[in-house]
């Protein structure tokens, strides 16, 4: 909770020291290339460029099939993934620092980048090779991540006694994106193996990895994720309030809005409800199903 990403806060800090206080975009060479010879990032480089030895090629293959085969129930199950993961108010605090709650405008902009994020993981052939477009596109989240965690401890808003983005919320972060789609999926009673959910968090394990997440802090296996968001010192922290529900009102209006995405608000919110529980569902005060 108190530990934020440690090499890319470290560059980021001394970004600004060198007078260039804005994001720094891993797409884009001429962006850092005032930090390149720091050795954080020569770290950084050297990191990105090493495959674990517990990723697993095969399985990871076998994820982006799983995820072509179902890839319009997967971005439903995503946003309700998002929707989730606000009403854990700490983590959604962030958002809201950081313009989370500007209007629709502001929304679609945030999730046209969580949009191409989630394309970028899982509509691959093979696992994204470092140089890449597809795996600096991934990597730059990263840099996102750091200038908002760096925003937020630098805003007189944040009152809390943890660090904003921190390695335990973005190892929920992944769950949210692999465990809460896959087990909607099983909700609507479609068959989704125990094989075929391990390869799909291999594929966000190592993404975890690549997002500067610590291994140690990665579960190994799909059920290991799905026990520690059920976990006490999670579910403790679920307390859904005013910017929860503000949260999710400008999300699901800006979903409805993108035409790129099939999006349908009563199916939607009747099967958020079912997901989340009524409790939960009632204090997002959103406007209850009719079916």
């Amino acid at each position: 909770m108190k530990i934020g990403d440690p090499l890319m806060d470290t560059l980021l800090e001394k970004s600004f020291e060198m007078g260039v206080k804005r994001p720094i975009q891993y797409t884009n060479r001429k962006s850092y290339e005032h930090i390149a010879h720091l050795p954080e990032f020569r770290e950084l480089q050297k990191r990105l460029q090493t495959v674990p030895s517990w990723v697993d090629h095969d399985r990871i293959q076998k994820a982006y099939s799983f995820y072509r085969d179902n890839i319009t129930l997967i971005f439903a199950g995503m946003a309700t993934g998002l929707i989730e993961s606000y009403t854990y108010p700490n983590d959604a605090k962030v958002l809201e620092i950081n313009g989370g709650l500007t209007g629709i405008k502001g929304t679609m902009a945030r999730l046209n980048r969580t949009v191409q994020f989630v394309h970028d993981v899982v509509s691959n052939k093979r696992i994204p090779e470092f140089g890449t477009d597809t795996f600096n596109r991934i990597v730059n989240i990263r840099f996102i991540h750091a200038f908002a965690r760096k925003y937020c401890k630098d805003s007189p808003d944040w009152n809390e006694d943890f660090t904003p983005i921190n390695q335990f919320a973005q190892a929920g972060t992944l769950i949210f994106f692999c465990q809460t789609p896959i087990e909607l999926v099983k909700q609507r009673g479609i068959a989704v193996s125990p094989e075929e959910a391990e390869c799909a968090w291999q594929l966000w394990r190592y993404v975890g990895y690549l997002m500067g997440v610590e291994e140690e802090l990665l579960p190994e296996t799909y059920e290991h994720g799905l026990l520690l968001k059920y976990h006490p010192i999670v579910t403790t922290r679920q307390n859904t309030n005013e910017t929860s529900a503000k949260l999710a009102e400008t999300t699901i209006e800006a979903l409805s809005q993108d035409i790129r995405v099939p999006f349908h608000k009563p199916i939607f919110r009747a099967q958020l409800k079912l997901y989340v529980g009524d409790d939960v569902y009632k204090a997002l005060n959103l406007p209850m199903p009719t079916w």
